[in-house]
C-alpha cells in the first residue's frame, strides 16, 4: 500500500482528478505537541487487529489488565483491551444475522397502523407522519425483495450455464479438470474464428469461471439468498428476534465480547475501513510532521454480517467510544427506519457535549437525502448537531460522471463529497484489496479531521467541522443523475457546501482559528 499511487491523494483538478490534494499539503512543521495522540472509534463490524498494516494503529486500553476478567477501568466492559464487540457473546460466538429496518419497523408498528388505519376521524399531523413512515418502511421492504432477487437469478443463471457448459465440452472430448491452455484455444476456434456467439459464451463462461473463481460469487449468492429471505426480510413477518443465533436474542442487558476480531473470516467492512483510515492519516501526517504517528483506532464492532445493526447497539457504541476518549467517531452507514430514534440521536449529543464529532454517509442508494429520511442527520426533529459531518462519495474524474449513479446526496442534507472509488485497502488475513462506496469518503474524512484534531488539539469538533465544509474544492459543471445522462444537476447543489474535500486547504484554515 505504501507504493501505491493513489489518485484519491492527488491535487484537485490536475489532470481533471477529483483529488483531495494531499499532495499540496506545505511540507511545514505545525507545532505538534509532544507525544500527542488523536483517537478515531470505528464503529463498524470486526476488524484484523494484527493485520501487519493495522497491528500498531489499534487503540490499547492502558486502563484495564488483558485476560484477568475483570473491570480494571470500571467502565462496565470487562477486558475490554482494544474497544467492545456489541454482537458478540459467549466469548467465541457473533451475532450475524438481523432484520432489516424496514422489517422491524413493520413487526414493531403493525397493530398501530392497523388501529389508525380504521380510525374514523382525520389524523393529527404526528399519526399522518407515522402513517406515511409506515407505508415507506412497506415499500421499502418491497424494493429490498427486489434486490434478493438478483442475487435469486444469479444462483439460475449460474447453474444453468455451468450444466450447459459442461455438456458442451463433452462434445468436444474435453473433461474436468478443465485446463486454461485448451479452453483458451477452443475459445479461439469457437467464437473468434468460428464466429458461434451461443458456443463462445458458454467456453467463456468457463473460461471466466476457473480464472475468478466464480464458484466463490455463486457460494455467496445462495448463502445471501437464503439468510437474506429468513433474516434481513424475516418474510413472513413472523415473531424470530430481530438478532439472532438459532433463536438467540441479542438484546438484553448482558452481552457483547472484549474479541473484536471474532467474524473478520465472513465480513471484510470492518478491516477494509481500518486500513483506509490509516493509510490516508498517514499520507497526511507525514507532509505535515514527517512521521505517521498519533493515530489510534478503537474497534467497536456492531455492523452483522446479515441485515442492518440495531440501534441500541449504534447509540451504546457511540457513548463507549465517547467515554473511553475517542476524538472522532467514524460510522460508515445510514439506517432508514428508527423505532427509538431519541436514543441514537441522544447519544450523538452527549458526543457533542464531550467535544468528539461524528462523520457517517450518505449511503449507496442513489436517493436525494432531502426527499428521503435516513439515520443519523444533522437536523431532525428537536435535534440540531454541531459536531456530525455527511460525506458522499465521488468518482475519479471530474466531469459529469464525477457522481456515481449509487452515491446519495442532497443540498441540504450531506456536508460534502469525497473520493469514494478503487480504494486499495487492507482486508482480513493480511491481505489487500480494492473497494468502493461513501463508506471509503466517509473515511477518508475522518482521517483529515483526525490530522487536524491532533495537530490542533485545543479546536472543537464544531471548529474542525467547520474547517472541514469551509474550505472545500469547487466544481462548476453539472453531474449526471441517470445512466443515460437526461437527468443532471448543477454539483454545487449535491450538497451543503457545494465541494470536494480538500485536505490542504482544511488544515490551512484549522492552522488559522
Amino acid at each position: 500500500m505504501e507504493t501505491i499511487e493513489y489518485w484519491h491523494f492527488s491535487e484537485f483538478g490536475k489532470d481533471s482528478i477529483a483529488g483531495i490534494s494531499v499532495n499540496s499539503i506545505s511540507n511545514k512543521q505545525y507545532h505538534l505537541p509532544e507525544n500527542n495522540k488523536v483517537i478515531i472509534a470505528l464503529i463498524d463490524s470486526d476488524v484484523d487487529i494484527s493485520h501487519n498494516y493495522l497491528r500498531d494503529k489499534i487503540w490499547i486500553n492502558k486502563k484495564e489488565i488483558e485476560h484477568n476478567k475483570r473491570d480494571d477501568d470500571g467502565n462496565g466492559y470487562i477486558d475490554d483491551i482494544h474497544g467492545w464487540n456489541f454482537l458478540g457473546f459467549e466469548n467465541q460466538k457473533i451475532a450475524k444475522y438481523a432484520n432489516n429496518t424496514s422489517v422491524r419497523f413493520i413487526k414493531k408498528f403493525k397493530d398501530k397502523y392497523d388501529e389508525l388505519s380504521k380510525k374514523d376521524k382525520g389524523l393529527s399531523p404526528s399519526e399522518q407522519e407515522f402513517m406515511e413512515t409506515y407505508n415507506n418502511a412497506v415499500t421499502t421492504r418491497e424494493e429490498e425483495k427486489e434486490e434478493l432477487l438478483e442475487n435469486e437469478d444469479y444462483v439460475v443463471w449460474y447453474e444453468s450455464s455451468l450444466a450447459s457448459s459442461d455438456s458442451l465440452l463433452a462434445t468436444y472430448g474435453i473433461k474436468k479438470p478443465y485446463n486454461l491452455r485448451v479452453l483458451d484455444s477452443l475459445f479461439n476456434e469457437v467464437y473468434t474464428i468460428g464466429n458461434d456467439e451461443n458456443r463462445g459464451r458458454l467456453v467463456y463462461f468457463t473460461l471466466d469461471n476457473l480464472k475468478n473463481n466464480r464458484i466463490n460469487d455463486y457460494k455467496n449468492s445462495i448463502k445471501y439468498a437464503e439468510q437474506g429471505r429468513k433474516y434481513e426480510l424475516n418474510e413472513n413477518l413472523d415473531e424470530k428476534p430481530d438478532f439472532v443465533i438459532g433463536e438467540r436474542k441479542i438484546s438484553s442487558e448482558e452481552y457483547g465480547s472484549n474479541r473484536v476480531n471474532l467474524n473478520i473470516e465472513n465480513e471484510n467492512h470492518g478491516t477494509e475501513m481500518a486500513g483506509a483510515i490509516t493509510k490516508t492519516f498517514k499520507m497526511v501526517n507525514r507532509k505535515i510532521t514527517n512521521t505517521d504517528s498519533g493515530l489510534e483506532l478503537m474497534i467497536i464492532p456492531i455492523f452483522p454480517e446479515i441485515g442492518a445493526e440495531d440501534e441500541d447497539d449504534l447509540a451504546k457504541a457511540i457513548r463507549y467510544a465517547v467515554d473511553n476518549g475517542a476524538n472522532v467517531i467514524n460510522y460508515s452507514s445510514t439506517l432508514n427506519f428508527l423505532i427509538k430514534p431519541n436514543t441514537v440521536y441522544k447519544a450523538i449529543k452527549y458526543a457533542e457535549k464531550n467535544n468528539v464529532l461524528v462523520v457517517t454517509t450518505a449511503g449507496n442508494s442513489g436517493y436525494d437525502l432531502d426527499k428521503v429520511m435516513t439515520h443519523p442527520r444533522e437536523e431532525y426533529g428537536d435535534y440540531k448537531l454541531s459536531n456530525l459531518i455527511m460525506v458522499g462519495a465521488i468518482d475519479s474524474k471530474l466531469g459529469p460522471n464525477m457522481k456515481p449513479l449509487w452515491a446519495s446526496y442532497g443540498k441540504n442534507t450531506v456536508d460534502l463529497f469525497a473520493p469514494g472509488t478503487d480504494f486499495l485497502t487492507t482486508i482480513p488475513n493480511n491481505g489487500y484489496g480494492e473497494t468502493s462506496g461513501s463508506s471509503i469518503s466517509g473515511a477518508i474524512v475522518s482521517s483529515i479531521a483526525a490530522a487536524i484534531k491532533l495537530n490542533f488539539p485545543k479546536l472543537s469538533a464544531q471548529e474542525i467541522k467547520t474547517a472541514i465544509i469551509d474550505s472545500t474544492s469547487k466544481y462548476e459543471g453539472e453531474v449526471n443523475l441517470d445512466e443515460d445522462g437526461t437527468t443532471k444537476k448543477p454539483f454545487k447543489e449535491m450538497s451543503k457546501s457545494g465541494g470536494i474535500l480538500n485536505a490542504a486547504k482544511a488544515l490551512e484554515l484549522a492552522s488559522q482559528k
